[in-house]
């Protein structure tokens, strides 16, 4: 299961103080920079870790939580010798920030810096996430050949090193690269499939966070085809499934399509 930024950054905080307590205020001075959050926001990110590394909450392997103070990482680190891909990996996530923010140009050429130094370490674990959010940079700059690259490299080096806990959203991006560009697909009906693929890898992996996105654009394609029924019967799971305390952008944007969508006649 891939992480969101966030959580990784939670997770890379807590591996980096192996064995000490993280409280929540901690936490979120780090990651979030000591700026207000949700409340349950942090609960909702740490409640995905275990998932992503196959931990069990009742008999926890990695992330242990003590009650009403915080959490602490409990597995053994070990580390390797040679340069670390974190600092690449924190560059990669401060340039998607930038994108975020609309300094799309700036974000995009640090991204790029980020991934060449994530290259260089020799670390592939993590490319296909890295591949992704570039093309989605590209895409928001409004640039098709040049967000075509990533994506082919990324689905390629998927099929090489058999990494697919990001592939559900490397079909989704080529679906979204397809609709922008239609003149890009070799059949009509190419985005679509994409699309279709994405939430079909997602909902089989048990990607959540992933098949939520697969499901909004799946279902606002619907929306756009006049299919309404469908892209409502598509986001019905997704929503009822969404934790309350989740207010991330993605879950605001299958809740808002949703609650658009005309309800089904008698």
């Amino acid at each position: 299961m891939p992480l969101r930024p966030k959580a990784f950054a939670v997770l890379r905080y807590l591996a980096e103080r192996h064995g000490q307590l993280g409280t929540k205020d901690e936490i979120v001075a780090h990651v979030w920079d000591g700026a207000a959050i949700a409340s349950g926001g942090l609960k909702v990110l740490i409640g995905e870790l275990p998932e992503a590394l196959g931990d069990e909450p009742t008999a926890p392997r990695f992330i242990e939580t003590v009650a009403r103070r915080g959490y602490r990482f409990i597995a053994p680190v070990t580390r390797a010798l040679g340069a670390s891909p974190f600092p690449a990996g924190a560059t990669h996530f401060a340039a998607w920030a930038m994108v975020d923010r609309g300094e799309v140009d700036a974000g995009i050429a640090r991204m790029r810096a980020g991934l060449e130094g994530w290259r260089a370490t020799g670390a592939g674990l993590g490319l296909p996430s890295h591949l992704g959010r570039l093309t989605e940079a590209y895409l928001a700059a409004g640039d098709p050949n040049a967000a075509a690259a990533p994506l082919d490299e990324a689905l390629a080096f998927n099929e090489r090193s058999d990494q697919r806990y990001y592939e559900a959203e490397l079909h989704r991006l080529r679906g979204v690269l397809l609709l922008q560009h239609p003149e890009r697909a070799a059949t009509p009906t190419d985005a679509d499939d994409a699309l279709t693929r994405a939430l079909a890898l997602a909902t089989a992996q048990g990607s959540a966070w992933l098949a939520c996105r697969a499901a909004t654009t799946l279902a606002g394609l619907r929306r756009d085809q006049g299919r309404a029924a469908e892209a409502r019967h598509i986001l019905n799971p997704i929503v009822a499934a969404l934790d309350a305390n989740d207010t991330s952008r993605d879950a605001a944007a299958a809740r808002a399509l949703h609650a658009a969508l005309p309800l089904p006649t008698k």
